[in-house]
């Protein structure tokens, strides 16, 4: 599941609001977990590194945010799932990752049956009808298998697996000569479908963002996007 991509932003300009304690059976949070002081990087920005000073909400009270300070000591705010912690040791496994996305499931399905207001939502990612502390959690869980499906299979530097690709996966290719001169290029590009030669070498359908064009790579040039 994508989540929209928050990119820094000055901590005068709609700070988040300040995060409440909440009961132990309140905590909404996944594996994704930066202690303050933690050295972290966003996707977007791997050689700029920050320092966790604390966690918070944004202004909704809906979505955790990472209030940083860089190495300049601008203070900028960062969602968790577009954030790496600078440690490999201290990063989430793959096992972590995928018990925190069941137990944060397990949590929303309770809620639900037990909160009037989340009861009346028909569907599970839906959040128009849910309560605040429902729309926690549906948040919680969509950006934990953001990380789960793109940053952390980013960070490990293999190619997709084409069985577990998603429709609308964002993906980048790359090795793909394009011209007489055999000059590599890189593209972002949307995951649309699959298919497979009579071959029988994989071939991925992709979508480029700049120009909204489909073409076909093989599967071992499509690496994850963060």
């Amino acid at each position: 599941m994508q989540h929209p991509a928050t990119g820094p932003k000055s901590a005068a300009a709609n700070p988040p609001a300040t995060r409440p304690a909440g009961r132990a059976s309140d905590r909404t949070e996944s594996a994704l977990q930066y202690p303050d002081g933690s050295v972290i990087w966003q996707t977007r920005s791997p050689a700029l590194p920050l320092t966790v000073e604390r966690t918070t909400y944004d202004a909704s009270g809906r979505h955790r945010r990472l209030l940083c300070t860089g190495v300049d000591g601008q203070r900028v705010y960062a969602a968790p799932h577009h954030v790496v912690i600078s440690d490999p040791a201290q990063r989430p496994t793959a096992v972590r990752l995928d018990s925190s996305a069941r137990e944060l499931t397990a949590a929303i399905r309770r809620h639900t049956a037990d909160c009037r207001s989340c009861c009346e939502e028909a569907v599970f990612w839906g959040t128009a009808r849910r309560c605040l502390l429902g729309k926690r959690l549906v948040d919680e869980l969509g950006a934990l298998l953001h990380y789960r499906d793109n940053v952390a299979k980013w960070l490990e530097g293999k190619p997709v697996d084409p069985t577990v690709l998603r429709r609308g996966q964002g993906v980048t290719v790359r090795g793909w000569h394009y011209d007489a001169h055999l000059r590599c290029h890189t593209r972002q590009a949307e995951f649309v479908g699959r298919f497979v030669e009579a071959d029988h070498h994989g071939y991925l359908i992709v979508r480029e963002m700049e120009h909204l064009t489909t073409a076909a790579y093989r599967a071992v040039h499509v690496f994850h996007a963060p």
